[in-house]
């Protein structure tokens, strides 16, 4: 009977302490754990959201992106919208590491005449982040010849000229320049 009661005080205390000392390593952790920041990744992000009156083909590129082996490759990020798509958020993302030089464009589809009117743009590289309202598109974004725009209501309708198709809005360079540098 007094062993049954030694043994039994034993296994009481050895638990007790087993608990305690857990609880007193996991205070320790918490205590000594500081928490340390990711490194901001050198990843471009574009995003885009919009209406459109006809779904098409949206393609994000760049030319002639210098890569570290000494040789320059163009990059196309294409998205195609369903037959039933009019409004959507597109997020572009580039392959970390690469950057363009020079030139970002958004081509907004080749295929049909249209209405697009833009409601926010996002463009952020490495913790830098552009912004854009539709009310600012031409200060950040040139526009070529095949796009007219509607500042007011932030509207983009694309033509044909000369029975081409070919509207994109570019970021103007000192704008990707501050934000990749």
């Amino acid at each position: 009977m007094k062993r049954v009661l030694v043994l039994s005080l034993l296994l009481v205390l050895f638990n007790s302490c087993k608990e305690a000392t857990n609880k007193n390593i996991d205070e320790t952790l918490k205590d000594s754990t500081t928490k340390v920041e990711e490194p901001t990744k050198k990843q471009l992000v574009f995003k885009i959201s919009f209406e459109t009156t006809i779904p098409d083909d949206f393609t994000l590129y760049s030319k002639d992106v210098f890569l570290n082996n000494n040789k320059f490759m163009d990059i196309y990020v294409k998205h195609k919208l369903n037959m039933n798509e009019t409004q959507k958020t597109i997020t572009y993302e580039f392959p970390e590491g690469i950057v363009p030089d020079y030139n970002l464009s958004l081509l907004l589809g080749r295929e049909h005449v249209k209405e697009v009117i833009i409601n926010n743009i996002t463009v952020s590289f490495g913790g830098k982040v552009i912004d854009i309202k539709p009310s600012e598109l031409t200060k950040y974004f040139a526009l070529n010849k095949y796009i007219d725009f509607n500042s007011e209501e932030g509207k983009l309708m694309t033509k044909k000229v000369k029975g081409k198709h070919n509207p994109v809005i570019s970021l103007k360079k000192k704008f990707l320049t501050k934000l990749i540098n």
